[in-house]
């Protein structure tokens, strides 16, 4: 038998028969040798010539230069379709007219008790975050429509104390001190509505 890496004749007995020695098995190696460890092949994409190690077991194979070009279109219809994605969620919101017209982009996310908010992020030119804000949906929909947002002694109250029933006619914005007085028992939703106490409603 011959040695594949010296040449010299053997009889057999080491290993699988392929090398003389232990020196030659260890020292060869296929990727030095590219008689043995590529064939040529043409790109399925652009059909060029190309060398492909003769182990891969695809059938359409496709050449580096054309394997870039298909990962950076990936990439680009990729962030086509989140920007896609943020520009409806920013129109469903409204968000160039609220008052966090500063931020570009929008996302619905849920607390641990259920309670819906919206996360707000604002990007750079090269699409990095710069800043973040965090507003409870019902918040939000009450500084959408005044126009501004709300200061510390204004709170929002669902009238029916349901916190998941975010809907208009369910808000009331009142000053933090009738707000706790509310919460005491003190004074009743009805008196408050029908005195027109509450700062907006």
């Amino acid at each position: 038998m011959i040695c594949e890496k010296c040449g010299k004749e053997h009889n057999g007995n080491y290993g699988s028969g392929r090398f003389c020695s232990k020196e030659c098995a260890r020292s060869f190696s296929t990727l030095n040798d590219n008689s043995k460890a590529q064939k040529k092949c043409y790109c399925s994409n652009c059909n060029n010539l190309f060398l492909i190690n003769k182990r891969a077991s695809s059938k359409n194979y496709i050449c580096k230069e054309c394997r870039q070009k298909l990962k950076l279109e990936l990439k680009i219809n990729k962030h086509n379709q989140l920007l896609d994605k943020r520009k409806s969620l920013t129109e469903l919101y409204n968000l160039n007219k609220s008052p966090y017209k500063e931020f570009d982009t929008i996302y619905i996310n849920k607390d641990a008790e259920g309670n819906e908010y919206l996360y707000l992020i604002k990007h750079n030119k090269d699409n990095k975050i710069i800043k973040r804000a965090k507003v409870n949906i019902y918040r939000y929909i009450i500084e959408l429509e005044m126009g501004r947002k709300l200061n510390y002694n204004e709170i929002v109250h669902h009238i029916d104390l349901n916190h998941f029933n975010n809907a208009r006619n369910n808000l009331i914005v009142l000053t933090r001190q009738l707000h706790n007085t509310l919460h005491a028992n003190k004074i009743s939703i009805e008196e408050i509505i029908e005195n027109n106490l509450y700062v907006y409603a």
